[in-house]
C-alpha cells in the first residue's frame, strides 16, 4: 500500500491511499480513495484513525492491515501513524 498527503492552493488537506498487487504476472495498482483530510492537525493520530476507519470501510480489517506495510514519503507524521498500526 502507499498513501500520500498534500494540501491544494485553499490549504485544503488530502490524503490517498493505493494499494499495489501482482495479478496473473501483471503488476497491478488500485486507488482505494482520493480523500479530502478534515482533521485540523495532521497528526500521527489523526491520521492513523483515518487509516483504519477507511481500511474497515473498504472491507479491510485490522488484522490485514497489520499484515501488510505502507510505502510513504517518510513524513513524521505518516510514520508516527503507522508504527502504531504495526
Amino acid at each position: 500500500m502507499t498513501s500520500d498527503m498534500w494540501s491544494d492552493i485553499k490549504n485544503r488537506h488530502y490524503v490517498s491511499i493505493t494499494v499495489h498487487f501482482v495479478k496473473e504476472a501483471q503488476m497491478c495498482s488500485h486507488v482505494l480513495t482520493v480523500h479530502q483530510f478534515s482533521e485540523q492537525s495532521k497528526t500521527g493520530e489523526n491520521i492513523r484513525e483515518w487509516l483504519v476507519s477507511l481500511c474497515s470501510n473498504v472491507g479491510i480489517t485490522l488484522d490485514v492491515l497489520m499484515k501488510n506495510f505502507f510505502l510513504t514519503d517518510q513524513g513524521s507524521n505518516f510514520k508516527n501513524a503507522l508504527s502504531n498500526v504495526h
